[in-house]
């Protein structure tokens, strides 16, 4: 059960996905700014790379990549 404070704080909100989409790929500097976004909170584990991948694919390094040229500031989690 999350605790009233937590809720009343919006933390919730903060880390409850608002956009799904097929791939990260699909989420290109420009649409990422059309949605008002400068900076994204990404799981590695299942999101950015496969279960029991070792390292991420040339794509979404080279997308990385790309959204930290853009300017982006992105925050990698990952519970592996």
């Amino acid at each position: 059960m999350v605790h009233r404070a937590v809720l009343e704080m919006g933390l919730i909100r903060l880390v409850t996905p608002h956009l799904c989409v097929d791939t990260v790929l699909d989420l290109g500097a420009g649409r990422l700014r059309d949605l008002g976004l400068d900076t994204l909170l990404l799981d590695v584990d299942c999101t950015l790379k496969r279960y029991r991948q070792p390292q991420l694919d040339a794509e979404i390094g080279a997308w990385i990549a790309g959204l930290r040229a853009a300017g982006f500031k992105l925050c990698l989690l990952s519970n592996g």
